[in-house]
């Protein structure tokens, strides 16, 4: 054995012999072990891949491997997913690589996988109401995203004016305030503390728009948060009015840092009579029963002409969750069930959601509570 010798992982054994000048000699042996516990560098490369003619494909780790690589070699590639199919035609479908040594030790990566229909056309159009086919490739076809060139699968829209955060740089105070107004006046509060928050709240949006500084808008929305604050579990539900103060505090710091607006205030219609309305319906355009609800609920709303109108289901974190629809329709009363899916089809959590209807000059909301 020579100086610097080499071995392989594991176990060696060695013999050391050692002789002197009149040719005496005397050995020894030994065990060399050397362990491997360096893990493989796991490399990913994302992949279009296209549907065969009976609508799907198969994907092998190889594919998805971007040059992993390992001082002992690879011993294996596995992929968390190997079979696509016409479902998986919108957004990259994410995969995993996961890559393992000769020791057994294992490293992964993550890569996105494009699936296109683009050969035998073996799948029905996914978006049938939109030739782009979800451009930004976020999962979503143009016609509901709020951001139809931008990926932005979250659908974040913090100022609920329609337009997605990812694509929308500014912050309009009106439809924020018009939305958190809608929300206050959907808790069934009593007409007093209703009134308080939704005044105080208008009186904020009236003196941004007015020119007045924002340390005077930031001082009425600090009444607002002192209020709700002072009211929590004493006329406002404590987990509401945490909700209330969080959104205030939103729309402080997003004037602090110069992004909000004064946009063109939502004017609600005012309905005419309908017996079969309830009398928030017949204010603000917009109701929901039974409320709450644990397997459907009836959405009753009114158009007071022909427009484009979307109707939309939201959660507390401003994420849109599902959309009822989203179509030009002609004056009158309309009404549309919901029966607590998202966009998927997979079940809710039970909680509160927030159902939403956009048309061309207006935003109205109204909370409705999903039980199980």
């Amino acid at each position: 054995m020579g100086s610097g010798a080499a071995f392989p992982v594991g176990m060696t054994t060695e013999t050391y012999t050692v002789a002197d000048a009149a040719g005496l000699s005397a050995s020894c042996s030994f065990t060399v072990t050397v362990q491997d516990n360096v893990a493989p560098t796991a490399l990913c490369r994302d992949i279009i891949v296209q549907l065969g003619a009976g609508g799907s494909a198969s994907l092998t780790a190889g594919e998805v491997d971007d040059g992993s690589s390992d001082a002992c070699g690879i011993g294996s590639r596995i992929l968390s997913r190997t079979t696509f199919t016409c479902a998986d035609l919108l957004g990259p479908r994410p995969v995993t690589l996961t890559v393992a040594d000769p020791s057994g030790n294992a490293s992964a990566c993550s890569a996105g996988v494009t699936v296109r229909d683009d050969i035998f056309s073996a799948c029905p159009d996914p978006c049938p109401n939109d030739p782009d086919d979800d451009l930004d490739n976020d999962g979503l076809c143009g016609d509901v995203d709020n951001c139809p060139a931008t990926f932005n699968p979250g659908q974040e829209d913090l100022d609920r004016d329609g337009q997605g955060d990812t694509c929308d740089p500014n912050f309009c105070i009106n439809t924020f305030i018009d939305y958190l107004n809608g929300y206050v006046e959907g808790l069934g509060l009593s007409s007093t503390v209703e009134r308080a928050v939704t005044r105080r709240l208008d009186l904020a949006v009236s003196r941004f728009c007015g020119g007045s500084s924002n340390s005077t808008v930031i001082a009425s929305l600090n009444s607002v948060i002192s209020y709700v604050q002072n009211r929590s579990g004493n006329g406002i539900p404590s987990n509401e009015a945490s909700f209330i103060i969080s959104q205030v505090q939103i729309l402080i710091s997003a004037i602090n840092a110069g992004g909000v607006q004064c946009c063109q205030a939502n004017a609600r219609p005012s309905l005419p009579g309908n017996a079969g309305f309830a009398a928030q319906a017949e204010r603000a355009g917009l109701d929901v029963f039974p409320n709450p609800f644990s397997r459907q609920a009836t959405i009753r709303f009114y158009l007071p002409q022909a427009e484009q109108a979307r109707l939309e289901v939201f959660n507390l974190q401003g994420q849109r969750v599902k959309v009822l629809l989203s179509e030009t329709m002609e004056e009158g009363y309309y009404e549309h069930s919901w029966n607590g899916t998202a966009d998927g089809g997979q079940q809710l959590e039970a909680g509160i959601y927030l159902i939403r209807l956009r048309t061309e000059d207006s935003v109205l909301t109204k909370r409705a509570i999903l039980m199980r």
